[in-house]
C-alpha cells in the first residue's frame, strides 16, 4: 500500500454560518490525518487575519481569531492549513470565510 500524503481538515466551529462580523470574535478547528503519522500542522491566515502557528501532530485544536474593525466591510478570511507526514509529504487545505 503507498504512503499517501497528509489531509488536513479547517472548519468553522462559531459562528455556525457566515458571515462573520468585525471585531467579533470567530473559532474555526484544525486538525490533519495520515495513513502513518501526521508530524507537523502549520496554519496561516491572509493579509486580514494575522496568523501563523504551528502544531506537532495532526490532533483536532481550536483556535480563536478576530476579523480586524479597521478592515473594508464585506470581504472574506482565508486560512490555510499545511500538514506534513513522517515522509515529508504535505497536504493542503483552505478555507474561506465571508464577512
Amino acid at each position: 500500500m503507498p504512503d499517501r500524503p497528509p489531509v488536513p481538515s479547517l472548519a468553522l466551529l462559531s459562528p455556525v454560518a457566515p458571515p462573520l462580523t468585525r471585531g467579533v470574535p470567530f473559532t474555526v478547528r484544525v486538525s490533519a490525518t495520515d495513513d502513518v503519522a501526521v508530524t507537523a500542522v502549520t496554519i496561516t491566515g491572509d493579509r486580514l487575519v494575522t496568523l501563523a502557528q504551528d502544531f506537532p501532530d495532526g490532533g483536532a485544536r481550536s483556535l480563536t481569531l478576530v476579523v480586524p474593525d479597521s478592515v473594508p466591510a464585506n470581504g472574506t478570511v482565508t486560512l490555510r492549513a499545511v500538514a506534513t507526514d513522517t515522509s515529508g509529504q504535505k497536504g493542503t487545505n483552505e478555507l474561506s470565510i465571508a464577512y
